[in-house]
């Protein structure tokens, strides 16, 4: 009896060694004392970037309500534009807590007690990016595996002359319930840039508003590029509303291997010279699923909402499956694989419920692995005004041979006009 109790008792303790302590907490709130350690809320530090410093991972980092610049902190320099906060891997960074002098300093509500990054480094912002010369270049910046998380946090005033003014991410963080608003690029990504040259990232992002953020070249809210590795994002339930963009997507910008997935997402009211909503461009290919494209502006004409386009003509930009919907516009000059993922040969349904026009170049791709819509075969169920033109190219799945008179209806419309001016079906 003693020895299987020892026994037990043995193994209860082997196990929760094994488990593990959990991650340290640390603690900032901007009206603590100076000198703090983090331990606890009285002992908060009083700068984020000092318990950035401090943080050894696997933290936890609790930043209560204030206002939070990159220029503040032990190692930093005061007007640094420079100056930037930069996201850890496995380094938690929670904002929206109630903090100091508070009933319960860990209460946590990200609206009520909101948490603010910014780059306005002498608080003089005005209206419409008026007195942002000196702001920092970029606020938040990553490298991070998907155990890097921002969450609660509202980011404002970045101005980069390049690229990402309100986040640079060039990692695979998680960003939850945050918004970022009022900040600019003089080139691409106001409000975030997931960027890599030849690696692979996939970045999280999840219950965000994009506000107001502005490029002057592309992607005034968002800017996904590569240029020879993969930048694959996801993206749910985030709002895009008043961005704008010098030259083509307002809302965001997808380039190169760029395969965002964006699931029940807004985009409302965002202004570009073309792509006011979204742009897809050079081989980018966009999964949307769930999204609304309503009172975008693409200035020069070229498709208010979503525009699809192609550079060379074996570089498409694509859209594949899912639902999209809204008042705005779709120009396709790319491609519509209404497979369920972006790999070659799977099938699926892209439901579309706004007006569609298929420009000269496109090409309409379906994967035919039998006769039953949606589950055998790619199908295009178009809920507004379809305007054809281009190409329609039907590809046999691997093991299936259709036989005489097998009927594939692979797009339906309530409204047709045009027609395909090349249709490529396989030889049997």
């Amino acid at each position: 009896m003693h020895v299987g109790r020892l026994l037990a008792l043995s193994c209860g303790v082997w196990l929760a060694a094994a488990a593990g302590p959990g991650p340290t907490i640390l603690r900032v709130d901007d009206d603590a004392p100076a000198g703090g350690d983090g331990s606890s809320w009285p002992a908060a530090y009083q700068h984020l970037q000092d318990a950035l410093a401090a943080a050894v991972p696997p933290v936890e980092i609790r930043v209560a309500q204030g206002v939070y610049k990159p220029d503040q902190g032990a190692a930093q320099t005061p007007g640094d534009r420079g100056a930037t906060f930069q996201l850890i891997s496995d380094v938690s960074l929670m904002g929206g807590y109630a903090g100091i002098g508070a009933p319960d300093p860990d209460a946590r509500d990200i609206m009520l007690f909101e948490t603010i990054l910014t780059g306005d480094l002498l608080g003089n912002d005005g209206p419409d990016f008026a007195n942002n010369d000196e702001n920092s270049f970029t606020i938040i910046t990553t490298g991070t595996n998907q155990m890097g998380v921002l969450d609660g946090f509202t980011i404002t005033g970045g101005n980069s002359g390049g690229s990402g003014g309100g986040m640079r991410n060039r990692g695979s963080p998680t960003v939850t319930n945050c918004t970022f608003s009022g900040n600019a690029a003089g080139n691409d990504g106001g409000g975030m840039s997931n960027f890599t040259g030849s690696n692979s990232i996939s970045p999280t992002v999840t219950n965000c508003m994009f506000i107001g953020n502005t490029a002057g070249n592309d992607g005034g809210g968002m800017d996904n590029f590569t240029f020879s590795g993969s930048t694959s994002p996801t993206v749910t339930n985030c709002t895009f509303s008043g961005n704008t963009a010098g030259n083509t997507g307002g809302g965001m910008h997808n380039h190169n291997s760029s395969n965002p997935i964006v699931t029940d997402c807004t985009f409302i009211g965002n202004t570009a010279r073309s792509g006011g909503g979204m742009m897809n461009f050079n081989g980018a290919g966009a999964l949307l699923d769930g999204c609304t494209f309503d009172g975008n502006v693409a200035l020069q004409g070229e498709s208010s909402g979503i525009f699809n386009n192609s550079f060379v003509s074996d570089s498409l930009g694509r859209i594949v499956g899912g639902t999209i919907s809204g008042t705005d516009e779709l120009v396709n000059e790319g491609q519509l694989s209404p497979g369920e993922t972006q790999e070659q040969g799977s099938i699926g349904t892209l439901t579309i419920a706004m007006p569609y026009t298929q420009a000269g170049r496109n090409q309409s791709v379906f994967d035919l692995a039998g006769t039953t819509a949606g589950s055998e075969h790619d199908q295009v169920v178009f809920q507004g005004p379809v305007a054809l033109n281009g190409g329609l190219r039907a590809e046999l799945n691997s093991g299936f041979t259709p036989q005489l008179g097998d009927r594939f209806v692979v797009l339906t419309a309530p409204s047709l006009s045009g027609q395909f001016d090349v249709a490529l079906l396989p030889g049997l």
